[in-house]
């Protein structure tokens, strides 16, 4: 019988068996229960196997679970001690420094354009894209078409958008005369140059509902251009350019990409190529494209990331074309 093989595997698997996947049937905790639980709900009432309990499965779920639980905070542990062991190597390599909002750096930009060109990094946001084609006056997929480039990320495999380098300098499309087209709306990550930041997660890697539980870290790119003389905070810095401190939209922004790119990396490993296309479209025209620049932004963001996110979890459930 099924069943007894499964709770016999279960029974070494926490006793002899050093908790080792590999001596259950399924080779993972959670789908042996989830068996387990399906083939004793097969039984008629009245044919309940004596031997085993709905409450012994539930124990032994919860014996399971905890090991498993156990084994992933551990990896999870490990792994993010070597992620910022590479974090700080990376920053003392390309000379980023950590720097508190109430530090202070010294910059002064003279306008000499060094930072726009030799350029092919500049990745946009969607409320980028909105606020350029706002800018113009011009619909985002205008604004896209004139001045950016997609590709789906190497590692994310999400859509990324960034501005389209121009000539053999490799120049931002939107310096003119050594003048940003663009400056009083200029790319989030240009506005706060030579500042940078960062969100901390939690241990689990998890976002919290409510922003305010998040942390917020900054670092400071000592850059190749302008001079030194002033000096800023990193707080008033933000201030100049009305970056909020407490940005609701970078954090809804991220979880949405954080999120996306766990559900596309999967999707990928498991359908056709032309439907991931498609996927890769719909989820570039929903979070991008599909704004009226007369409108609120916040809020059509918000019902956009909802959307997209809806339904790239519902396709996750669903039968779809399979990689042949």
């Amino acid at each position: 019988m099924m069943l007894s093989r499964l709770q016999s595997d279960c029974e070494y698997y926490l006793n002899y068996g050093n908790r080792c996947t590999g001596h259950l049937y399924y080779h993972n905790e959670s789908k042996q229960i989830a068996a387990m639980k399906k083939l004793w709900n097969e039984f008629p009432d009245d044919g309940k196997p004596e031997w085993l309990s709905w409450k012994q499965i539930l124990n032994t779920k919860k014996q399971c679970v905890q090991t498993q639980n156990n084994r992933t905070a551990i990896k999870i542990f490990f792994l993010r001690r070597m992620i910022m062991n590479l974090i700080k190597e990376l920053k003392e390599q390309l000379g980023y420094e950590e720097i508190g909002l109430d530090d202070t750096f010294t910059f002064h930009c003279t306008q000499c354009g060094k930072c726009c060109i030799h350029r092919e990094d500049i990745l946009l946001s969607p409320k980028d894209l909105f606020n350029i084609a706002k800018k113009f006056q011009i619909t985002p997929a205008e604004a896209l078409e004139q001045y950016c480039e997609t590709y789906i990320g190497c590692n994310s495999r999400f859509p990324i958008v960034r501005l389209r380098p121009q000539g053999s300098v490799k120049r931002c499309p939107l310096l003119k005369d050594q003048k940003c087209l663009v400056h009083d709306v200029k790319p989030t990550v240009c506005a706060m140059f030579p500042i940078g930041r960062y969100l901390t997660l939690s241990a689990d890697d998890s976002f919290p509902k409510n922003p305010e539980e998040l942390s917020v870290g900054y670092i400071f790119n000592n850059p190749e251009c302008g001079d030194g003389i002033e000096t800023h905070t990193v707080r008033e810095w933000f201030r100049s350019f009305n970056i909020p401190l407490k940005d609701d939209y970078f954090f809804t922004w991220t979880r949405t990409q954080a999120t996306l790119c766990k559900h596309l990396q999967f999707l990928e490993e498991h359908i056709s190529e032309k439907t991931m296309i498609s996927i890769w479209n719909a989820t570039l025209i929903t979070l991008y494209l599909n704004y009226d620049i007369t409108e609120d932004f916040q809020t059509q963001f918000q019902q956009n990331s909802d959307a997209i996110l809806s339904l790239i979890e519902t396709l996750g459930t669903v039968d779809i074309p399979k990689k042949s």
